[in-house]
């Protein structure tokens, strides 16, 4: 072929096409992804406040937090809304479920007790665990070292 008998112009063509695939996959991971996981839970019935680009909703979590510290704390056993402001704030507005952004990834508030047992039963196995991470498996293998067996 007479296109790879320059190796410059080769060259630039693969960067160009590497250049290309990995923008693709950054826009799928940064825009795609998330606006398509929130369109589909909202067909469902969940809402949440709505997904900006590279930081989700960590910025108004960071503001709603840093206002309410910046003022004393009510003498109540009410603390949801010193210690979490977002949580209480957009259970108010989206209902007691609803979506939450950390950068790039979904995070799912449940509020309804019934709900939440469902989810910790797992009886059907239809939600999976996160395996443990090696430190934990390594610290569990040594236990009885740690007691003075």
């Amino acid at each position: 072929m007479s296109w790879f008998r320059d190796p410059v112009i080769t060259l630039s063509r693969f960067l160009l096409l590497f250049l290309l695939l990995v923008l693709i996959k950054i826009f799928h991971k940064l825009w795609w992804t998330p606006i398509r996981i929130q369109h589909m839970l909202a067909l469902q019935g969940i809402k949440g406040p709505s997904y900006r680009l590279i930081h989700g909703s960590t910025k108004e979590i960071m503001s709603m937090k840093k206002e309410t510290m910046g003022r004393p704390m009510n003498l109540s056993h009410d603390i949801l809304p010193e210690v979490q402001p977002h949580i209480h704030s957009w259970t108010k507005i989206y209902g007691k479920n609803f979506l939450q952004w950390y950068g790039s990834q979904a995070q799912l508030v449940i509020g309804e007790p019934e709900l939440c047992k469902e989810i910790l039963n797992n009886k059907h196995r239809a939600y999976s665990k996160k395996g443990a991470s090696s430190l934990c498996k390594e610290t569990i293998r040594r236990w009885p070292c740690i007691k003075g067996r």
